[in-house]
C-alpha cells in the first residue's frame, strides 16, 4: 500500500495555502535577512547608478551664483491716503509688506534693472535662458498646457504691432530677470531680502543691486504720481468747496434778512433781551424769597415773646444790643439781691420792674424791624412781578417762530461744516504740493549685494545625497519587486509548508562537461542495445555514485520502497509540470541506479509526443512501445538492454505512426503491457509527459503505484504547482515526493534560513564528491 504524503491526504485548498501569506502577524526577521542577502547587489548597483547620475549632473550642470541685497520698508510715516482717510490700522502692515514683496517681481522693477544695465544688448545674458533645466521644461510645456485653462481670445480683438528686435530682446531680458529673482521677507521684520541667481557672479550682484535701486525709483515715481493725482483732485475739490462755502454763507445772510433776524456779536438781539430779562427775573425771585424768610423769622420771634431770641437784624441794631446789655446787667443784680435779701425786698422788686421795661423796649424795637422787613418783602414782590411782566412781553413780542430758528441753525451748521472741510482740504493741498516738489521714498537699501565667491547651485553634496538616496529608494523598489515576483520553488520549506509535498532531495545543476551527448552518437549501434552512455548525463548517477545527484535518486528509491512495501513489483512514474525540467534525464538515471543495485528494472518511454529518451538511448529503434501495445511485436522483441547496468528499456520507434497518446496510455492493452512487465521486473519506471500541458499522465495514473514529481529549481511557480496538483488529485495522492532539479547551489545559500536544511549544505558536502 502506498504511504501517502501526510500533508496532502485530501489536497484541499487549505493544504495548498501559500506559506508566504504568513501564519502570524509578527515581523519575520529571518525572511527579511534573506531578502537582503538576495537583493543587496541589485540595491547597491542601482544606488551606485543614482550616485553616478548625480556626478554626471554635477559634471554637465552650469554653476549658478546667488547675490543678495536687503531693503528696509519704512512704516513709521503714514501714506497720503491714510492721512486723508484717517485709516491707520496697524493690522494691515503684514499685507502691505507682502504687497511690496510682490512689487519686487513686477515688470516695472525688472525693466528698470534691465535698462540700467543694458541687459537687452547683452547676448550672453539673453543666451542664459537656454539652460538644460529650461530646455527640459520647454519639452514638458505642451503637456502642462493640456491641463491648463487658456484665456478665451476674441478674433475681433485688434492685435498690437509687432515688436522690434530691440524691444523683443528687452522683453526677453525682463522675463529672465523676473524668473531668476526671489524676494523673501525676513521673519518678524520689515526687511526684504532680494536674491538674484545667475551663472555670472559679477552680473548677479549687479542685477541684485539694480533691482533694489529700481524698486526705490519705482517707489519715488509712484509716490510722485500718487501725490500729483491727489494734488489735482484736492485742487478741484477745494474750488468746489469754496463755492459751496460762499453759497452757504449767502444763504444764512439772506435768511436773516428775510426774517428780520438782527444780530449783535453773532447773536439775535431779541434773544439777548430775553436772556437779560430772564436773568433779572431769577434775581428778583431770589430777593423776594430772602425778604419773605426775614419776615417769617421776625414774626416767629415776636410770637415767642423771648427777649433772648436773636435774629440777623437784632444783631445789627445798636439799640437792641444796648438794651440787651442793660437787661443782662439788671438781671445779674436782681439775682444777687434775691440771694441776699430775698424776692420780697424793695430793691429786688424795683430791679424786676426795670428788667420788664427793658424787655418791652426790645420788643418794640423788634416790632419796628419786622415792619421794615414786611415793607422790603412787598417791594421785592412788586419788583418780581414787574420782571415777570417784562419777560412775558419780550417773549410775546419776539418776531420769530421755533421753525424759523431751527432753519437758521441748520443753515449756520451747514455753513460751518463746509468751512471746516474747506480748511482741512486746503491744508492737505498745501502738504501735497510740498511733497510733490520733494518726494521721499518709504524704503532704503540696508545691505548692498556683493559678488558671491561660491556657487549656490548645484550643491554638490546635496545632489550626490539626493542621487544616492533616490537610487537607494529605486533599488529597494526594484529589489522588492524582484522579491515579490520570485514565487518559484527554491527551498524545502517551499515544498513542504508552501505546497504540501514531501521533499525527496535536490539535484545540483551540472556543469557543461557532464552534459555531453553519448559517445556513440552518429556511430553504428547494435540491435536491441542502447547507445554508449558512458560519460554522458544519462549515466551520471551510476558513474558518480557519491554525489548529491545519486543520493537524491537513492532517496527517491527508498521512499518508493517504504511507501510500496507491500507491493512486489512497483510501477513508478516520473512526471513534471512543464517541459524542459530535466524529468527524462532523472528518469533514466533513476532507473540505471535502481538496476545497478541488482533489481530487475524496466524503463518505458511513455512520452509519445516527445520521445526524447528514445531519441537519445535508442535512436535506431524500429519497433517499440506502440508496436508492443498494438500487438505487432511482443514486449521482449521491442526491448533494449543497457549492458553497463542491466537496465531494460522499452523505447518508442521514432518513425512510428502518430497516435492519440492519451487513448493509447489509457487503453486496456497498455494496462496489460504493464501487468506483463510486473511479472518480469521488480521496478517498472515510466517516463511520462508533463502534467500541465497534456493529460497523458492522468490517463495512465490508475495503473501507476507511485509518482515522483520533478520540479526545476527556481523556474516553477509555487502557485502554478499548487493549482496543477489541485487539478490532478489522483496524481497528487500517489505522489511520494518531489525532486528539485537543476538547483544552483551558489544561489541556494541566499535562500537559507536559520535551522533550514539549506543552511547545512556546506556540512552535507563532506559526504558528497565528484567521482566513484
Amino acid at each position: 500500500m502506498l504511504r501517502r504524503n501526510p500533508n496532502s491526504d485530501t489536497f484541499s485548498d487549505s493544504d495548498f495555502m501559500d506559506a508566504e501569506s504568513g501564519d502570524h502577524d509578527l515581523i519575520d526577521l529571518d525572511r527579511i535577512a534573506g531578502i537582503i542577502r538576495r537583493q543587496w547587489k541589485v540595491v547597491l548597483i542601482i544606488t551606485i547608478v543614482g550616485t553616478l547620475l548625480g556626478f554626471t549632473y554635477l559634471w554637465f550642470a552650469t554653476p549658478f551664483y546667488k547675490a543678495s541685497s536687503e531693503v528696509l520698508i519704512d512704516q513709521t510715516n503714514a501714506g497720503l491716503t491714510a492721512q486723508i482717510t484717517g485709516n491707520t490700522d496697524p493690522s494691515q502692515a503684514d499685507a502691505a509688506i507682502l504687497s511690496q514683496v510682490e512689487l519686487f517681481g513686477s515688470v516695472n522693477v525688472a525693466a528698470a534693472a534691465v535698462d540700467a544695465l543694458h541687459l537687452g544688448d547683452n547676448k550672453q545674458f539673453l543666451a542664459s535662458s537656454k539652460t538644460l533645466k529650461n530646455q527640459m521644461l520647454s519639452i514638458f510645456k505642451p503637456l502642462f498646457a493640456v491641463f491648463s485653462h487658456p484665456k478665451p481670445t476674441s478674433s475681433a480683438a485688434p492685435t498690437g504691432p509687432a515688436l522690434s528686435p530691440a524691444e523683443a530682446a528687452r522683453q526677453q531680458a525682463i522675463g529672465i530677470v523676473q524668473s531668476n529673482t526671489n524676494v523673501t521677507r525676513v521673519r518678524g521684520t520689515y526687511l526684504l531680502q532680494v536674491d538674484y541667481t545667475d551663472a555670472d557672479p559679477v552680473l548677479a550682484s549687479a542685477i541684485a543691486n539694480a533691482l533694489a535701486e529700481g524698486y526705490l525709483s519705482d517707489q519715488l515715481n509712484s509716490k510722485y504720481a500718487a501725490t500729483r493725482r491727489a494734488s489735482d483732485w484736492l485742487q478741484q475739490r477745494i474750488t468746489e468747496l469754496s463755492r459751496e462755502s460762499l453759497a452757504a454763507d449767502v444763504a444764512v445772510q439772506n435768511f436773516r434778512a428775510a426774517n428780520n433776524l438782527v444780530t449783535a456779536n453773532g447773536q439775535l438781539i431779541s434773544d439777548q433781551q430775553v436772556a437779560q430779562l430772564n436773568t433779572g427775573l431769577v434775581a428778583a425771585q431770589n430777593a423776594t424769597a430772602t425778604a419773605k424768610a426775614k419776615v417769617d423769622q421776625i414774626q416767629a420771634v415776636l410770637a415767642a415773646d423771648d427777649p433772648n431770641a436773636l435774629v440777623t437784624a437784632a444783631l445789627d441794631s445798636p439799640l437792641i444790643n444796648s438794651l440787651r446789655k442793660s437787661y443782662l446787667e439788671t438781671a445779674k443784680r436782681e439775682s444777687d439781691f434775691v440771694a441776699l435779701v430775698g424776692d420780697n425786698h424793695v430793691q429786688t422788686i424795683r430791679l424786676k420792674a426795670e428788667m420788664a421795661q427793658y424787655q418791652s423796649q426790645i420788643k418794640e424795637e423788634l416790632t419796628r424791624i419786622g415792619a421794615g422787613y414786611q415793607s422790603d418783602y412787598q417791594v421785592a414782590l412788586a419788583h418780581e412781578q414787574s420782571q415777570r411782566d417784562a419777560l412775558t412781553q419780550a417773549t410775546q413780542s419776539t418776531p420769530t417762530s421755533n421753525a424759523t430758528l431751527a432753519k437758521l441753525n441748520e443753515l449756520q451748521l451747514q455753513d460751518q461744516s463746509v468751512k471746516g472741510l474747506y480748511q482741512s482740504f486746503l491744508q492737505n493741498y498745501q502738504e501735497a504740493t510740498q511733497r510733490t516738489s520733494f518726494p521721499i521714498a518709504e524704503a532704503r537699501i540696508v545691505t548692498a549685494a556683493t559678488v558671491p565667491g561660491t556657487p549656490s547651485s548645484p550643491v554638490a553634496w546635496l545632489v550626490l545625497a539626493a542621487g544616492t538616496f533616490l537610487g537607494g529608494i529605486v533599488g529597494v523598489g526594484v529589489g522588492g519587486m524582484r522579491e515579490f515576483n520570485d514565487r518559484f520553488v527554491r527551498t524545502v520549506d517551499h515544498l513542504r509548508s508552501g505546497v504540501g509535498m514531501e521533499y525527496l532531495g535536490m539535484v545540483p545543476l551540472l556543469n557543461a562537461k557532464a552534459e555531453t551527448k553519448p559517445k556513440s552518437a552518429g556511430q553504428h549501434l547494435l540491435p536491441h542495445r542502447v547507445a554508449d552512455l558512458s560519460g554522458s548525463i544519462y549515466n551520471y548517477a551510476v558513474e558518480h555514485r557519491m554525489t548529491q545527484f545519486a543520493e537524491t535518486l537513492r532517496s527517491a528509491k527508498v521512499a518508493a520502497d517504504l511507501g510500496l512495501a507491500d507491493t512486489k513489483s512497483k510501477v513508478i512514474g516520473l512526471v513534471s509540470l512543464l517541459p524542459g525540467e530535466g524529468k527524462t534525464t532523472l528518469c533514466y538515471n533513476f532507473a540505471s541506479l535502481v538496476a545497478s543495485t541488482g533489481a530487475s528494472t524496466l524503463i518505458i518511454d511513455a512520452d509519445l509526443r516527445r520521445p526524447s529518451l528514445s531519441r537519445t538511448v535508442a535512436p535506431h529503434c524500429e519497433a517499440g512501445l506502440i508496436e508492443a501495445v498494438l500487438g505487432k511485436v511482443s514486449m521482449q522483441q521491442a526491448m533494449f538492454l543497457d549492458p553497463a547496468t542491466g537496465l531494460n528499456v522499452l523505447p518508442i520507434a521514432i518513425g512510428a505512426g502518430a497516435l492519440k497518446s492519451s487513448d493509447l496510455l489509457g487503453s486496456g492493452a497498455f494496462a496489460d503491457l504493464l501487468e506483463e512487465a510486473r511479472q518480469h521486473y521488480d521496478y517498472v519506471i515510466l517516463d511520462l509527459p508533463p502534467v500541465a500541458p497534456v493529460v497523458d499522465a492522468r490517463a495512465v495514473s490508475p495503473h501507476v503505484d507511485a509518482f515522483v514529481l520533478v520540479v526545476q529549481w527556481g523556474s516553477t511557480s509555487r502557485q502554478f504547482l499548487q493549482s496543477t496538483l489541485r487539478a490532478e488529485p489522483r496524481i497528487a495522492e500517489k505522489c511520494i515526493g518531489t525532486i528539485l532539479n537543476k538547483a544552483d547551489m551558489r544561489k541556494l545559500s541566499l535562500y537559507k534560513t536559520p535551522g533550514s536544511s539549506e543552511s547545512y549544505m556546506a556540512e552535507y558536502s563532506a559526504y558528497f564528491r565528484d567521482g566513484n
